[in-house]
């Protein structure tokens, strides 16, 4: 197995890994995020490669949470204001229809997210952080089988 190789492998497991934690916490609606999430193995630099995910933007909100301007969480994000963007609002109307409200609901719904936040589910960083662990172990492995670490005797 060379490393190419074992990026690819723990790409897949923690894609794999992270859907699966993405629906146990519920929080598929259309599938967009769901569908959104995947990996890649690039060489910036050759020899070098790289493991990088790419998802819906607002995948690192579900994962990481937000904080309110009422409720502050241990997270990196924050709501600054109470109008936020266009495209927020018409998102939680059209939540707001697939789930049988009213699409005036989602004004409520906008206020509640901006003052209380977004709570984390850590859907995808628990998934990397379990499986970094391995990484770290099969790459290790794979730089012994190339006599690239010294043995400590």
């Amino acid at each position: 197995m060379n490393l190419n190789e074992i990026l690819e492998h723990f790409g897949k497991k923690i894609v794999k890994t992270s859907l699966a934690n993405l629906t146990q916490k519920g929080k598929i609606d259309t599938g967009a995020l769901y569908s959104s999430v995947e990996y890649s193995v690039d060489e910036p630099d050759p020899g070098e490669p790289e493991l990088s995910f790419k998802m819906k933007d607002y995948g690192k909100f579900v994962d990481k949470g937000v904080s309110g301007l009422a409720v502050k969480r241990k997270t990196p994000y924050s709501y600054g204001s109470l109008s936020g963007n266009g495209d927020f609002l018409t998102s939680l109307k059209a939540w707001c229809l697939r789930h049988g409200m009213e699409e005036g609901f989602a004004y409520y719904i906008r206020k509640r997210i901006f003052l209380e936040g977004i709570k984390p589910t850590y859907w995808f960083t628990k998934a990397y952080n379990k499986e970094i662990k391995d990484i770290d172990k099969a790459i290790d492995e794979w730089m012994e089988e190339l006599d690239f670490v010294e043995d400590d005797e």
